[in-house]
């Protein structure tokens, strides 16, 4: 099991408030970037194959460019939130660490919704869409009624 000392969980719960599409530190959002240059073409080829299957002459002038820009558009619509979640996924493992090692409790469970910007604006594009991330430790993880009955709780809501 990985602990984290409670100032580690306080610097994450900030790095996730903090975020925001462009609030990546520079060597992640660089990498991310690169690999993303590199699946383009792959997905330019795609969106190529597409048209023609639908009939279209890709080699006309309206077309030339339209497998490029729609692979953009869908790097541009679904890239904020696979990141989003990871943050909160680590956010929620962290904070469990955190109470687990402070309290040293025989077990702990986290559960967190979040409703994300990026699925709002961009990806999902509906206004209530939420990612839920839990973590269970010790007797929540080990024991399905303490887990069960925890969960059955929560969704009381």
């Amino acid at each position: 099991m990985e602990y984290h000392h409670a100032s580690e969980m306080n610097g994450a719960v900030e790095e996730y408030l903090k975020m925001s599409h462009n609030g990546w530190c520079r060597d992640e959002k660089d990498s991310k970037n690169a690999a993303d240059a590199d699946k383009l073409p792959h997905i330019e080829k795609a969106y190529t194959a597409i048209l023609r299957d639908l009939g279209e002459d890709v080699d006309r002038e309206g077309l030339l460019r339209t497998p490029l820009r729609a692979a953009k558009a869908m790097q541009f619509l679904t890239k904020g939130y696979k990141e989003t979640v990871q943050v909160q996924e680590r956010l929620t493992k962290q904070i469990a660490s955190a109470i687990s090692e402070a309290l040293e409790a025989s077990g702990v469970a986290v559960v967190i919704e979040a409703t994300h910007m990026c699925m709002v604006m961009r990806g999902v594009q509906k206004m209530n869409a939420s990612t839920v991330t839990s973590v269970m430790l010790g007797t929540f993880h080990d024991d399905p009624r303490t887990r069960g009955e925890f969960l059955s709780l929560i969704k009381r809501k």
